[in-house]
């Protein structure tokens, strides 16, 4: 599809079962973009890891996930999934070869899940890997998983969607229009960083269910110059520093808004489809997910978890998670 690439910046090692090619894809035309535009530059970053030969599995997370999904030889740091993809898990890398990247961004542009697929397959061009086995795609990622199975589907066999529908729910719209502006605001009054953490904060409210803060966080609250503190709010401000950290303001605005604009036509999906929803998900509420399957023209499953964990159930229910994903991966063998 690609066939403009520029050099790959990237490092290789192997031992005598993995090998990890991390590495970034310059693509020196750009990306053009769904809705109208193009993102030049546009760079890919990337990292594969696993016997060569293994099945290919793309591995995708939320808009804070990036291309590290767990720790292995070349780089022992946590990944953002690291209870799936550690020794022994079912996206352990002795096992599979797994792909990840890091999301694109630009300011001031609209790119959606769809382009996302589109920047994976040019890193499957560059790699020289015509067809994925699979894409296992949770949270946004699985929004990306669905637009590939729309866009290009014969560059993958199938897709594992976790917490993710056809479109975005209008309420998870709205909240995440008041974070948005909540950044913008910040950048007028050159306080971003406050208002990063005050966005992922609010954030932070929609990823688990009332069942789970009811549960965690039901302490006494304190009081100091006669202002009351919830235990709540250590937890809300904690999460939001660590994002805040880490991602800056522009690509929150790109990703928090390609989020929203997300949109696949069921009936354009063309490569076998396991979908997951979670009870007490609110961001893709059960009946969203179930709307999708019924709109599908392909062979399809639909898992229902029950999890007091919400949204964010993919990541703190390893257990549960972890069986899925091997069931689903032994297919592949």
């Amino acid at each position: 599809m690609f066939e403009n690439l520029a050099r790959r910046e990237e490092a290789t090692f192997a031992d005598s079962t993995v090998q990890v090619r991390i590495g970034e894809l310059l693509l020196p035309d750009g990306l053009p973009l769904e809705h109208g535009g193009r993102l030049a530059p546009c760079s890919v970053a990337y990292e594969m890891v696993g016997p060569v030969g293994a099945p290919v599995v793309a591995v995708l997370g939320g808009i804070s996930g990036h291309r590290h999904v767990a720790a292995h030889g070349h780089d022992p740091s946590a990944g953002w999934w690291e209870n799936q993809g550690g020794p022994g898990g079912p996206l352990d890398p002795r096992r599979i070869r797994r792909l990840s990247i890091d999301w694109i961004h630009g300011p001031g542009m609209a790119v959606t899940p769809a382009d996302q697929s589109t920047a994976l397959v040019a890193v499957l061009d560059a790699l020289g890997v015509h067809r994925l086995d699979t894409v296992v795609g949770a949270s946004y990622g699985g929004m990306v998983a669905l637009a590939m199975a729309a866009r290009h589907p014969g560059r993958l066999g199938s897709a594992l969607v976790i917490g993710a529908a056809h479109e975005s729910h209008p309420m998870a719209q709205a909240l995440r229009s008041v974070q948005r502006r909540i950044v913008e605001m910040g950048l007028r009054t050159g306080e971003p960083y406050d208002a990063m953490v005050l966005a992922r904060s609010l954030a932070m409210t929609t990823y688990r269910s009332d069942v789970d803060y009811r549960r965690r966080f039901r302490g006494p609250l304190t009081f100091e110059d006669g202002k009351a503190r919830f235990p709540v709010e250590d937890y809300l401000e904690h999460n939001g520093r660590k994002f805040a950290d880490r991602v800056s303001p522009e690509a929150f605005l790109c990703l928090c808004q390609s989020l929203d604009i997300h949109s696949v036509e069921p009936r354009d999906v063309a490569v076998p489809l396991t979908l997951v929803s979670i009870d007490t998900d609110s961001i893709a509420p059960p009946w969203q997910v179930e709307e999708l399957r019924r709109g599908l023209r392909v062979e399809s499953e639909l898992i229902h978890v029950h999890s007091p964990n919400g949204h964010d159930a993919f990541l703190t229910e390893a257990d549960t998670f972890g069986d899925i994903l091997s069931t689903y991966l032994d297919g592949l063998e």
